[in-house]
């Protein structure tokens, strides 16, 4: 018996653009593994530990606590992500994006890579199909909870949370105040605070203004012990005022602003925010809020992927301008601008009328 020969035929042949194709598929199928690498590597402080010098997989190995042939694995995982370089006497070094998951640096990275690889944040991305089929959120399913009472009853992760957010809200901050006027004197009240990261910010670049950080007394209590936000306390241009933003505003002054607030919330609650920030202000009064903005035709891939997080983890979600005008207006107020910034943030301004 004979057999054809094998011929190949170049019909079967990958072409390079299905070659990048592919490749560009299996790193969109393996990101939740660099992912969980980049958690790792934050969780044990591996950025901190190559912060002054290059060093040994044995050096790291006894600094953290860690099996030395494990260690040298993610090590070498991370430098395929661009984290790390291994030179050729075995050491390890920080490359400029790695530098950025050190706990020490401005617009440190390092709280939200170690929050989104935490068992109770990260199941709920596990949950996609079942929230696509039945709705969400996710959360309340898997912990019986809504997710912010959750952050209130597990202190650990609520202040996981807290850096989380500071961490990848903080480095935007430079470009927010950019994009901000204020006037000659003014109250700002910060809604929703956190840890008074930006209201710190804007009363540092603004040394007319005054401040009032409103948030829950488990995040207040958190917040007070921010420098930044301690000093404005201290020389009596800032206070802290403990409440939530679905009850009136316990707090005077003449500019509200939000800085990823409405998008966790749906448009029922959010008109309850809106509402009460609109009692709390004269007409005529500013809004400020910081969002993200889905742009129809131009679907941003953080904006996009920080939609599927809140449609696992809350009721909200991103919006469009239009959709922020029309919440705006059914609360009492008037959108007056939306304004870009470098950061992928928008400025959206309105007046109370």
């Amino acid at each position: 018996m004979t057999h054809a020969p094998v011929r190949l035929q170049e019909d079967f042949q990958p072409t390079h653009s299905i070659l990048e194709s592919t490749r560009s598929l299996l790193d969109l199928i393996t990101g939740s593994w660099a992912s969980q690498v980049v958690h790792a590597a934050a969780k044990l402080k591996l950025a901190d530990e190559l912060a002054s010098r290059p060093r040994t997989v044995r050096e790291i190995a006894a600094a953290v606590g860690a099996m030395e042939r494990p260690l040298y694995r993610l090590l070498r995982a991370m430098s395929g992500l661009g984290l790390t370089e291994e030179d050729s006497q075995g050491r390890f070094d920080l490359t400029p994006t790695g530098q950025l998951l050190r706990s020490d640096v401005p617009n440190s990275l390092h709280g939200f890579a170690a929050l989104n690889g935490e068992d109770w944040h990260w199941r709920n991305w596990g949950g996609i199909v079942d929230c696509v089929k039945n709705g969400g959120p996710v959360f309340d399913r898997l912990f019986g909870m809504p997710v912010f009472a959750y952050l209130g009853q597990h202190p650990e992760a609520g202040a996981a949370f807290d850096a989380a957010m500071t961490s990848i809200t903080g480095g935007w901050n430079s470009a927010v105040l950019a994009a901000l006027e204020f006037p000659e004197t003014a109250t700002v009240v910060d809604i929703g605070g956190g840890a008074g990261v930006l209201l710190a910010a804007i009363l540092e670049a603004n040394p007319h203004l005054h401040g009032v950080l409103v948030d829950l007394p488990e995040v207040t209590e958190r917040a007070v012990s921010n420098p930044r936000l301690a000093a404005a306390i201290s020389t009596g241009r800032c206070k802290v005022s403990s409440g939530s933003f679905f009850e009136p505003i316990p707090a005077k002054g003449d500019i509200h602003i939000m800085k990823f607030i409405l998008h966790d919330w749906g448009d029922e609650e959010a008109s309850t925010i809106l509402t009460n920030s609109r009692n709390a202000l004269e007409t005529g009064d500013r809004l400020v809020l910081v969002e993200q903005l889905i742009e129809p035709g131009k679907p941003a891939l953080l904006a996009t992927l920080t939609d599927i997080e809140m449609l696992l983890f809350v009721s909200g979600g991103e919006r469009t301008e239009q959709e922020f005008a029309q919440l705006l207006r059914r609360n009492g107020f008037e959108l007056t601008k939306v304004v870009p910034t470098p950061a992928p943030v928008f400025i959206i301004e309105a007046r109370a009328i």
